[in-house]
């Protein structure tokens, strides 16, 4: 646990697309690096972390579990508005949950498919790229695969 606490302690954010950043609660308590990057917002999708640094960011918290049975596409319209809210606004968007693994990827693929257009396995390239271990579980993975039909089927 001591090994993990270290290296949460000096993670930093990567960047998904342009605006858009991944991490762990260790990114999102690195406020040195969240100043350079120029993070404006921080989407923290987990019921239980504390929000540090709110008179820094702008933050909406997810009350989000990361287990298989919670329905995580529930919380997706508000993650997108606040998403593109930020970008439009020219922030930048740091999402994070506990170890930057599961919640947050999810959260960030299922906005690259619903906003950006991109197939599930194209985003899980781009997000893997920049963060190999990306891995939802695999109840927000069928959300995901589900995401993407309903997005196939309304291009249609």
């Amino acid at each position: 646990m001591i090994i993990s606490r270290f290296l949460l302690a000096y993670e930093v954010a990567v960047g998904a697309v342009p605006g858009l950043f991944i991490g762990s609660y260790g990114a999102a308590n690195n406020l040195e690096a969240l100043k350079t990057t120029g993070i404006t917002h921080v989407l923290c999708v987990s019921p239980t972390l504390p929000l540090n640094f709110p008179d820094v960011f702008t933050y909406l918290q997810l009350q989000v579990a990361d287990l298989s049975s919670v329905r995580i596409s529930d919380y997706f319209d508000d993650a997108f508005g606040f998403i593109d809210s930020a970008l439009s606004s020219g922030g930048k968007v740091l999402v994070h949950c506990f170890m930057g693994i599961s919640r947050s990827s999810t959260v960030i693929l299922a906005y690259l498919i619903a906003r950006r257009g991109f197939s599930l396995a194209d985003a899980l390239c781009k997000l893997r790229r920049v963060r190999p271990q990306v891995q939802p579980n695999s109840g927000f993975y069928r959300e995901l695969v589900a995401l993407e039909a309903k997005q196939n089927n309304s291009a249609s």
